[in-house]
């Protein structure tokens, strides 16, 4: 996918900021929302931005979460989510 471009038909907005953030088991399905978040900068590495030593080391399944809102959205208009950057799935 080509990275989105703003022009009269598209909008582009930036997701980057503070996301909520947790690790989570490899079962875990994001049915509700994190039961424990913490803020996590995105974009940015959480092993480089933890502070204890099992974050840094953790090799696992984690899960972020926002809030997101577009304006002026109407029935017709598709909305498209490009995701930059995503280790493995998004």
């Amino acid at each position: 996918m080509l990275r989105p471009k703003l022009n009269r038909y598209r909008q582009v907005i930036s997701l980057n900021g503070l996301w909520s953030f947790q690790r989570v088991s490899d079962d875990y399905t994001p049915i509700h929302s994190l039961p424990n978040p913490q803020l996590m900068a995105v974009p940015a590495s959480y092993q480089e931005l933890t502070i204890d030593k099992s974050g840094r080391d953790y090799v696992g399944k984690v899960c972020y979460e926002t809030i997101v809102e577009w304006p002026n959205v109407q029935n017709n208009h598709q909305l498209r989510l490009y995701i930059g950057a995503a280790g493995h799935r998004a």
